[in-house]
């Protein structure tokens, strides 16, 4: 076998992500990680068997699985396993938590001294709120964007909640990042909207007059908090979810585990995920049917 070539790093609970020349990413263990690393050494078979308490035909199947995956070197001398779980960050997760926890504080004193209108009230106010509310959008994934900026050049995407546009922020470095630098980047987001808010609340108290048009625009933030930080979502909470609880790809071994009728977590995991996708479209259909009966049945 070659000279072996890739990176790898920390998921935790014993995982590890490991990326080959090509660039794909795959799962491994700690005993397969030591294993392929003795076998990259040139260790004896024998010593490896005894060491690690494996068979013959387990080794020659882990050789046939290093070569599925393109981990050997290009050039049979020049092999290197670099580890990459160690990144520097202007920001640690205590000092972010800090400061994430202090602008919520801020945002619930507002609500109890100085927040009067819940709701609009002109219909025309809308059309100044949704703009702002749609700047706010493009603020949260900036969040993410700069989070992520010290390590990569992430790329910026749309896709689609249901009927709704959404921007999201995708990089493949992510997995190579340390599990606190993680939950930093997927809360990233959610500190940038809290900045954002902090900013509004500033207006209010200099201009006291603005707040029947910043209290409805903070409702439209924490309403889409509520989507954004639901696991049920393929947002930011799902990531968080996935990140604090060390489970790779957890919309994946929902549906797998569904399928073969194995209950576990992840079973109810993907059953929660169905139920709240059909209360959400019934929702959604049950709005559109009110409008419509206001416009055209009135």
């Amino acid at each position: 076998m070659n000279p072996l070539a890739f990176q790898y790093g920390r998921l935790g609970r014993g995982k590890l992500w490991v990326e080959g020349p090509d660039r794909r990413f795959t799962q491994i263990d700690d005993k397969t990680l030591h294993i392929i690393l003795d076998l990259n050494d040139r260790f004896d078979w024998e010593l490896i068997q005894k060491r690690h308490g494996i068979s013959k035909q387990e080794l020659e199947d882990l050789e046939k699985w290093i070569r599925s995956k393109d981990l050997e070197a290009a050039e049979p001398k020049h092999g290197r396993i670099e580890r990459l779980d160690r990144f520097r960050t202007p920001l640690d997760l205590s000092g972010f938590l800090y400061f994430l926890a202090l602008m919520i504080v801020i945002q619930a004193l507002y609500w109890e001294a100085l927040a009067r209108h819940v709701s609009l009230t002109a219909p025309s106010q809308i059309f100044v709120i949704f703009p702002i509310a749609c700047a706010g959008i493009i603020f949260h994934e900036l969040g993410h964007f700069l989070a992520l900026r010290p390590y990569t050049r992430p790329r910026l995407g749309m896709t689609w909640i249901f009927f709704l546009p959404a921007v999201f922020v995708q990089s493949d470095v992510l997995w190579k990042l340390s599990r606190s630098r993680r939950v930093l980047v997927n809360l990233m987001g959610i500190f940038a909207d809290s900045i954002f808010n902090c900013l509004a609340i500033l207006w209010v108290f200099l201009n006291p007059s603005f707040e029947p048009w910043v209290t409805p625009l903070l409702v439209t933030q924490y309403i889409r908090w509520l989507i954004v930080l639901n696991p049920l979502f393929q947002g930011d909470g799902y990531w968080l979810f996935s990140d604090l609880f060390g489970v790779v790809n957890l919309k994946t071994e929902g549906s797998r585990d569904f399928k073969r009728r194995k209950v576990n977590v992840f079973f109810f995991y993907h059953l929660a995920r169905m139920v709240f996708t059909i209360v959400i479209l019934l929702s959604l259909a049950l709005m559109i049917y009110h409008l419509l009966e206001e416009v055209l049945f009135r």
